[in-house]
Order: C-alpha cells, then sequence, then structure tokens
C-alpha cells in the first residue's frame, strides 16, 4: 500500500524506480538489515539487489501489468524510468 501511496504523491512526472524502492527500503526500521543481509552479495551491493527486487515485483509484475503504470524496459544495468497512469488515478485514491 505504502508504494501505492508513493505512485499517487510523486508519479506524475518519470522518476527512477530506484526513487520508490528507496524511500520503500526507508520505512521498513529494523527489518532493513535483516533483509538486506540475505541479498548480500560479493558481486553487487545488497541494496542494489533490492532496489532490482522491488522493481521487478512492483511495477513490471504489478502496476505494469495492470496499466496502472508506464516503466518501459530498458537493457541490463540501465535506469528504469516509470510514471503512473491515468487508470492508476481511477483506481487509487489516498485523502490527506
Amino acid at each position: 500500500m505504502y508504494s501505492l501511496y508513493l505512485l499517487q504523491k510523486y508519479g506524475d512526472k518519470p522518476r527512477p524506480t530506484k526513487f520508490y524502492a528507496e524511500k520503500y527500503l526507508a520505512i521498513a526500521g529494523n527489518l532493513r538489515s535483516e533483509f538486506l543481509e540475505h541479498l548480500e552479495s560479493e558481486y553487487r551491493p545488497a541494496v542494489h539487489g533490492f532496489n532490482n527486487c522491488y522493481s521487478v515485483r512492483m511495477f513490471e509484475r504489478f502496476t505494469d501489468w495492470f496499466g496502472f503504470t508506464s516503466t518501459p524496459k530498458v537493457k541490463h544495468n540501465k535506469i528504469m524510468m516509470t510514471q503512473k497512469t491515468e487508470i492508476f488515478d481511477k483506481v487509487f485514491l489516498w485523502k490527506n
């Protein structure tokens, strides 16, 4: 739900998917270090692994699939940008 709220708040213009992953990770609190510990490898930092995992699961497999966001495919190691669509605002609305 927090990711959808972030899209409502910041999704009007294209942003890197990493932007949303970092904000999501920032609220993880104590779970952050425990979770990242499992993603650490000698080939890449744990945060990079989290960003990739978040981008695939949140955007490619959820919001893009339902048409809530537009996240063009990019080549490996390129910055993925995403933006919410008109459908998103018709389906989701949070009031402050």
